[in-house]
């Protein structure tokens, strides 16, 4: 079975720790360098995808045969995990027509309010093909906009998103490029919202499962491409108000949530579509694909049965204990701050290590205070981490702050000064005595 060749998981990565050195002189410096390293920004997490962490076996081809699958281009994937779980292609370069319009709608939810209201301009009633038939100076909602952008797939809704969020076509597609780059697309390259035929606009099944797996996020997204008919508000126009839904397995496919499709002559029929069951949101990829509704069957009726989720480590799950200076203890338990869950082949069970590490811990320790990570591995890959939360209060050994190396250095300094003092005040008074004697 072809699996994508990925990074590991970084779900919600954890931010520079900082070590402190024991440097024992340039306090000040180290002080400052201290501070400049705490205001620095954490950097931004982006949608992960990874292969699965223990190939298939023999038996399980034999019961779970390869889905017969069209598409030139095509990627199964656990929208829970980030996990692939088949794949070809996944990074071929290839013209994938409106499925361009997740990034533009991903893009137009993230900077503006449903309730901003759109005026159309110009420009986008010269857009081709599928519209909403906008005029010009026509308002409509950026709620409904959304709505005519992902269900019908109208051009000229796209258009007026563009200039709504970025005053141009140009500088729209700029930030559609600029906001791939964030999640880790480099295989994609945008020239306009749409997806209408352009040199140099491209994307590959894995970039597209990436851009999905963040809009996804959204409950807006979620509830528009979920629904299969809706009408919108609009200024003119009043007697083209109803927008349909493209996707084939709305009501049809047990499960499915929508997403988007997308035809130009040059990208040939894809799409992009998830389906849910009994908790577990699987997505399929498909581009130029000449059965492009059955190979999406297909993929899901083979990822359902053939694959299941494995916890790895639940949510306060104990994961060991750390060392701690300053304590009335010298170790304390800790937790797990947040689950994993990895994909795995039916019937395997993954063997999981925790391995929490907390070198800047110190009492007092009050529970449920992150002090650390834990490092979660399967077999010997590691996962991912997840917070360490303190399981107990931990009180301070009375007097232990005072054994803090820079304290200590503070103290001695103070009493080599207190003695220097008291050494130059004895010379003063012997001195002023042999003054008194010789008069």
């Amino acid at each position: 079975m072809p699996v994508i060749n990925s990074q590991p998981i970084h779900s919600n990565p954890e931010p520079p720790r900082i070590r402190i050195a024991q440097y024992g002189h340039a306090l000040p410096s180290v002080l400052l360098a201290l501070m400049a390293l705490l205001a620095a920004p954490a950097r931004a997490a982006t949608p992960m995808l990874q292969g699965l962490l223990t190939p298939p076996t023999p038996e399980f081809r034999a019961l779970h045969p390869e889905p017969k699958v069209l598409a030139r281009s095509a990627l199964l994937a656990d929208a829970g995990t980030h996990t692939v779980l088949w794949a070809r292609n996944p990074y071929e370069r290839l013209p994938m027509a409106s499925l361009t319009k997740v990034m533009t709608a991903l893009l137009l939810i993230e900077n503006a309010r449903p309730d901003e209201v759109v005026t159309t301009p110009l420009e986008a009633t010269l857009a081709e093909t599928s519209s909403l038939n906008l005029r010009c100076g026509e308002q409509i909602s950026v709620h409904d906009l959304l709505y005519a952008i992902l269900l019908r797939s109208a051009n000229d809704a796209c258009v007026a998103a563009a200039y709504h969020v970025s005053g141009s076509v140009p500088a729209f597609a700029a930030l559609m490029n600029r906001r791939a780059r964030q999640l880790g697309c480099t295989d994609t390259s945008f020239v306009n919202p749409n997806g209408l035929p352009a040199q140099g606009h491209y994307s590959t099944a894995a970039d597209l499962a990436r851009i999905t797996l963040e809009a996804i996020r959204y409950p807006v997204f979620n509830r528009i491409v979920a629904t299969r008919k809706y009408v919108v508000t609009r200024s003119m126009n009043q007697e083209d108000r109803v927008v349909t839904s493209h996707c084939k397995l709305l009501g049809r496919y047990q499960g499915a949530d929508g997403v988007k499709t997308g035809y130009t002559r040059a990208a040939g029929h894809c799409f992009i579509g998830t389906a849910t069951r009994y908790g577990r949101r699987l997505m399929v990829v498909i581009l130029n694909s000449p059965d492009m509704w059955g190979d999406a069957k297909r993929l899901l009726d083979y990822g359902f049965p053939a694959f299941d989720r494995q916890l790895l480590v639940a949510p306060g799950q104990y994961a060991g204990a750390v060392p701690v200076t300053g304590g009335l203890a010298r170790a304390v338990r800790v937790m797990a701050g947040r689950q994993i869950m990895a994909s795995v082949p039916r019937g395997v069970r993954l063997p999981v290590r925790l391995s929490p590490t907390a070198p800047d811990a110190a009492a007092p320790l009050r529970r449920g205070q992150r002090i650390g990570v834990v490092r979660v591995y399967a077999g010997n890959a590691l996962v991912g981490t997840v917070p360490a939360i303190a399981a107990a209060d931990l009180p301070a050994l009375p007097g232990a702050g005072w054994h803090h190396p820079w304290i200590a250095a503070f103290l001695l300094l103070l009493a080599i000064a207190r003695y220097r003092a008291e050494v130059a005040a004895k010379r003063r008074r012997a001195r002023l005595r042999r003054l008194r004697n010789g008069d």
